[in-house]
């Protein structure tokens, strides 16, 4: 049981930054949501009381000034506390500057965070709930996003050169983060700092993987639990995992598992490990 108070925004005339949803929401006993995924960003943050909530490799309790985010297409679930059921805003938004925005938050390949004004991230919650509330400019719905975003803690600046092992699990993150859009190896190097030589022997060295073909294992694991946790149609997993259309996922699927994506959702074959190891050396 809960209590919820929802809110779809106006059309925004910000394309980078395209606000979509905000809302309040206070659980009532051991309250979930099943594994699911969002096609776009939604930023929870906790008011009171305490939750779970779960990636596909992790999971963290969260309680009052602490916070989650949701990435398009990232198979997520979360759970109110039994004893101590939690109370969270949530604003939802997508568009090209989304990543900018985070990363400009601290929450460059982070799932959780902890506010670093709790009090300024609360009352620029409230405020864009009473301004969507009482149907007001994009303008002004913008500005207390913007003041939220800044309540969340600075990424840490580290001047101190990278050696191969920070680069490839840059790397490594940023795929995890983008997988599902049409990325790059160029853009893999540019967005680590790195050019495309390097990068491959990197991904060699860790992986024994080029970095096109870790991407695609990538996708296609991801593809995998789509197929096993969702009912979406091959059409629906192959967009959101980045691999374009049925066609592809399919070749993809056949080329590493040696079957076709039908037969595991007909005959559900035992799982095996399949997500590209972070390997050591």
């Amino acid at each position: 049981m809960y209590q919820l108070q929802f809110y779809p925004m106006p059309s925004s005339p910000f394309q980078g930054i395209e606000l979509r949803d905000c809302g309040w929401q206070r659980c009532i006993g051991p309250y979930e949501t099943k594994p699911g995924i969002r096609a776009y960003f939604s930023l929870h943050f906790v008011l009171s009381g305490k939750g779970h909530f779960c990636t596909q490799n992790q999971e963290w309790t969260l309680s009052a000034g602490e916070g989650f985010l949701i990435r398009p297409f990232e198979i997520i679930s979360y759970q109110a506390d039994p004893d101590d059921p939690w109370e969270y805003a949530f604003v939802s938004f997508r568009g090209s500057d989304s990543e900018a925005l985070l990363k400009a938050a601290g929450l460059d390949g982070k799932n959780v965070f902890r506010a670093s004004d709790k009090e300024g991230a609360q009352q620029a919650l409230e405020r864009m709930l009473e301004l969507a509330r009482a149907d007001r400019s994009p303008l002004a719905l913008y500005s207390a996003m913007m003041d939220f975003a800044a309540c969340i803690p600075a990424p840490v600046t580290d001047n101190a050169p990278r050696v191969g092992g920070e680069y490839y699990h840059a790397a490594q993150a940023y795929i995890q983060r983008s997988y599902a859009f049409p990325i790059s190896v160029e853009e893999i190097a540019q967005h680590i700092g790195v050019d495309r030589t390097y990068l491959f022997r990197l991904f060699k060295r860790f992986a024994n993987l080029s970095p096109q073909a870790y991407l695609r294992k990538y996708r296609v694991h991801k593809a995998k639990r789509l197929l096993l946790e969702s009912n979406l149609t091959l059409d629906q997993i192959a967009s959101s995992t980045g691999l374009n259309s049925a066609a592809h996922l399919s070749k993809a699927f056949r080329d590493i598992y040696g079957y076709a994506p039908g037969v595991l959702r007909h005959n559900s074959p035992e799982e095996d490990e399949t997500e590209p190891q972070n390997e050591q050396t």
